[in-house]
């Protein structure tokens, strides 16, 4: 049975970072979000986000919106329950469904969320400047919140190198170091930028490869057994996760919840990578309030399980340039997450209209 009384509303925002954001394929100067609210009597129930990663998926911020629209125009007789299950019948979920579909899990499954003050998290600093100088300042800043950190490197190998064992020399030793290269090597580019490391504090180097390079992953693995390798944009769905286990060509698995499009279908390929011995790495830097919430809340729920976790990186709000200080902090090396003043913000700041 449908709700008369539950209206579906989408939108476009776009928030202006900080800085750069600099990755092999493209720099972000913002973040273009599409939400999808459930709202009854004009209070806001819940809220799906999904936020366009253009060069990481072939969604942009207007195929997301579009989709949305449409789809809830289309469907706006069904109830939220028949929505979600045509929604899981038609594909697989990712970027599109992903506002519409979290929006619905949070109503019927998870609407506790908003009912939290307060959900921590660990996660990681991410050292983006590109110059010497101003690489020692960020981290002298960097260090006093953080204790894993991540190097964006993917486009020159050699200076690549230089830039790493530089930042590992100026990291307390304690410290690990995640490499990401955003497919941005070929198979001797990455040979090369591996022979070149001499930092000793690595944790794993994300997806050096472009996405289909399969079996340059199972020889570049072979090669360096030292190292341990993370796939991001290589998964996209369970037959790539039964791919790289069977390749055996990494030891982490990087999921993001826009890329899964759902709060269950998340936890699920978690726990089924688990399952094959591989490690879970949780978190998307690209995304803003709505979809670090639920992240966090699915770091929580699969460590309530049992399951071995990271740091994580859902770090995308915290690169914002007007970030909200109510809403998301750092405190002890964890990421706070303010659940209900979240929940008020959308409800005040998003005007409801088609």
């Amino acid at each position: 049975m449908s709700n008369p009384d539950i209206n579906y509303y989408c939108f476009k925002k776009e928030e202006v970072l900080k800085n750069p954001y600099y990755l092999s394929f493209n720099t972000l100067k913002s973040f273009k979000s599409v939400y999808v609210c459930i709202v009854k009597n004009n209070k806001l129930l819940s809220i799906g986000e999904s936020t366009a990663l253009p060069g990481y998926s072939n969604e942009d911020q207007n195929t997301i919106y579009n989709w949305n629209k449409s789809f809830i125009l289309d469907n706006r007789n069904k109830s939220p329950e028949d929505i979600i299950n045509k929604i899981f019948r038609i594909k697989k979920t990712g970027f599109n469904e992903a506002p519409l579909t979290t929006a619905i899990e949070t109503y019927l499954d998870h609407n506790n969320i908003f009912n939290l003050s307060e959900i921590s998290v660990p996660v990681i600093g991410i050292i983006n400047e590109q110059n010497k100088n101003c690489i020692k300042n960020e981290i002298s800043e960097l260090i006093k919140n953080y204790q894993t950190f991540k190097i964006k490197v993917g486009n020159n190998p050699k200076l690549d190198a230089e830039k790493v064992n530089y930042i590992s020399q100026l990291l307390p030793s304690e410290s690990k170091i995640r490499i990401d290269a955003n497919q941005g090597y070929q198979l001797n580019q990455a040979i090369d930028f591996i022979k070149l490391l001499k930092a000793e504090n690595i944790q794993f180097i994300e997806q050096p490869l472009p996405v289909n390079a399969w079996n340059d992953m199972v020889i570049l693995n072979n090669t360096f057994p030292e190292i341990n390798f993370m796939l991001d944009e290589s998964i996209a769905d369970l037959a790539d996760v039964n791919k790289a286990a069977d390749l055996n060509c990494c030891k982490y698995i990087k999921l993001k919840l826009f890329k899964c499009g759902s709060i269950k279908r998340m936890i699920e390929i978690s726990h089924y990578i688990n399952e094959l011995n591989l490690n879970v790495i949780i978190g998307n830097g690209v995304q803003s309030y709505i979809g670090a919430l639920y992240e966090s809340y699915i770091y929580l729920e699969l460590k309530k399980s049992g399951i071995l976790l990271f740091d994580t990186e859902l770090i995308g709000p915290l690169k914002i340039k007007n970030k909200k200080s109510s809403l998301i902090n750092i405190v002890d090396r964890e990421m706070k997450l303010f659940p209900k003043n979240i929940h008020n913000y959308y409800s005040k700041y998003l005007k409801f209209q088609n």
